[in-house]
């Protein structure tokens, strides 16, 4: 009976919260992140209607040549070899009318590129940057919404994205520092729902997928991923609870490297859950609002893309056990008055945590990689981390190994994403004016566990970081990022974007060599400009 009526009370305080969110506080997404993108159109009624959005950004950097472990065939390639490039894209995105219950999305990066500086032996980092292609093309999305009395029904190359995007990011969602690229997308079928009626602030989801991209599958490399999921969000847009469980089945076949090749399975059968919430409230007795956001996901199951001494001895295969979470909390001070609603102050701090793994070889993986897309700061974890970790799986494959390679390099990249690592990331925005901010943060970042390259503790034997050093050290050190960014309204609903963008990380003592010298600072500073329209 507690029981019950302990549940009673916690349904009908979800569901007073769900009321409440839905009430209009005022609040504008731009308070917090100032996009300049223009919005689509909702659906009306008797129209037919083709409406087209894009930007086009170009960015040129110039960031630090990271230091690096020479591969055994390649002793003198002890750093990145890349100073200085040109990044760009242009991204546009069609939506097209058939009904006020019909609508048919696209988008594409076309071209999508970079020239300048070349990259040297990290050819596993998803983007390696080791080839000048300046007109990639990259069909991003490409799906169909259909409005039924008892629901959205979503069909098609469509992206995949969920709360922060700390787990699934559909690489669309700018961020305050750095870029977004690429994306998770799937060839998707989803239905969503309102159980208790269309206004009810309940909606629950089902989707089944053929994964085409993300962090662990590729369909266009061979890797055949069939994912199911199912969740659940409650409230609205601006303030709500939501959580998804998923299920996915992986499988790529491979040849043997033996004198007469044989076929091999990969598999990755996992299980993943994801639960997320934010809000936005007005501050009482002053011009502003408070906002905060959090994300926790685990992942569990069973591979055999990674293996280990523990299973070449048992049999059992590679345990998947990782956890990672993230949070920010904020205020947004209103702007008074002024023709166009903004806030001239942001202030924000961010947490993050992804567990670790100090023994590669135990038979369980414990390192949790957030989405590449998730960003914080630009040097730490975008620049000098993935570099590193790039470098440790092409040293691992090292033809001069003689096949004594660990099962699984190719996964050691973190491509960006925050692996292994507790931080902490304070923010501030200010905006002297609707179309300028002035922007700062500084980035306290360590280990969650020992770090331990996983390429030298199984072809060496050594229990040592990256770079050869103590894998005791977690310290990752301290990064301090700047910017700024004008938007300039033109004729047409159009906005050109001027800015700048720059960070240095003073490196920690994890990153320090077998000799314990650490390397200097490490620094990405980028030009930015921006066309949207």
């Amino acid at each position: 009976m507690r029981r019950s009526v302990r549940a009673w009370r916690a349904a009908m305080t979800v569901a007073a919260w769900a009321s409440a969110s839905r009430a209009d506080t005022g609040w504008l997404d731009r308070f917090d992140l100032d996009t300049g993108r223009a919005a689509f159109k909702p659906l009306e009624a008797g129209v037919i209607r083709v409406e087209m959005h894009g930007e086009y950004q170009l960015r040129g950097v110039d960031s630090s040549n990271v230091p690096l472990v020479a591969p055994l065939s390649q002793p003198d390639a002890t750093s990145l070899g890349r100073r200085r490039y040109l990044l760009h894209w242009h991204r546009f995105e069609l939506h097209a009318q058939l009904s006020d219950k019909v609508e048919l999305v696209g988008q594409i990066d076309m071209p999508r590129g970079f020239v300048g500086d070349t990259t040297r032996d990290v050819g596993l980092a998803t983007e390696p940057y080791d080839e000048q292609n300046p007109a990639r093309i990259d069909p991003r999305w490409l799906y169909v919404d259909v409005w039924t009395p008892v629901g959205l029904l979503r069909v098609g190359h469509q992206p995949n994205h969920f709360g922060m995007g700390m787990l699934a990011n559909d690489g669309n969602h700018p961020s305050l520092f750095g870029d977004y690229s690429r994306g998770d997308i799937s060839e998707r079928a989803l239905f969503a729902t309102r159980p208790l009626g269309k206004g009810s602030p309940w909606a629950l989801f089902v989707a089944g997928d053929v994964v085409f991209r993300d962090a662990n599958a590729s369909l266009a490399d061979g890797d055949r991923a069939l994912q199911a999921l199912v969740g659940t969000v409650v409230g609205d847009e601006h303030d709500q609870l939501g959580a998804f469980f998923a299920l996915r089945d992986q499988r790529h076949d491979r040849d043997t490297d033996q004198p007469q090749p044989a076929a091999y399975r990969e598999y990755l059968r996992i299980r993943a859950l994801d639960v997320n919430g934010r809000f936005h409230r007005r501050a009482k007795g002053v011009s502003g609002f408070f906002f905060g956001e959090a994300e926790a996901a685990g992942v569990w199951g069973t591979t055999n893309l990674l293996r280990s001494v523990d299973e070449a001895k048992s049999g059992e295969p590679e345990r998947l056990r990782t956890f990672g979470a993230a949070a920010r909390l904020g205020f947004a001070h209103e702007a008074k008055g002024q023709v166009e609603r903004f806030a001239d102050l942001t202030a924000a701090v961010g947490w993050g945590y992804a567990t670790g793994d100090a023994d590669p070889y135990d038979g369980a993986t414990r390192r949790f990689v957030m989405n590449p897309n998730f960003n914080v700061g630009l040097v730490l974890f975008d620049h000098v981390l993935a570099w590193k970790s790039a470098r440790a799986a092409t040293a691992a494959s090292d033809p001069l190994l003689l096949n004594r390679a660990p099962p699984g390099v190719d996964r050691l990249p973190t491509n960006g994403g925050i692996a292994g690592a507790t931080y902490v990331n304070p923010t501030v925005v200010v905006r002297p004016t609707r179309a300028l901010d002035l922007k700062a943060g500084i980035l306290f970042a360590s280990a969650t566990a020992d770090v331990v390259d996983p390429y030298q503790a199984a072809v060496q034997g050594k229990y040592v970081n990256a770079d050869g050093g103590p894998s005791r050290s977690r310290d990752l050190g301290v990064e301090v990022d700047g910017g700024a960014e004008w938007r300039v309204p033109l004729d047409f609903g159009m906005k050109a974007q001027l800015g700048a963008q720059a960070g240095v990380l003073f490196p920690g003592k994890a990153l320090e060599d077998a000799r314990g010298h650490r390397p200097g600072p490490q620094h990405v500073a980028m030009a930015r400009f921006g066309f949207q329209y």
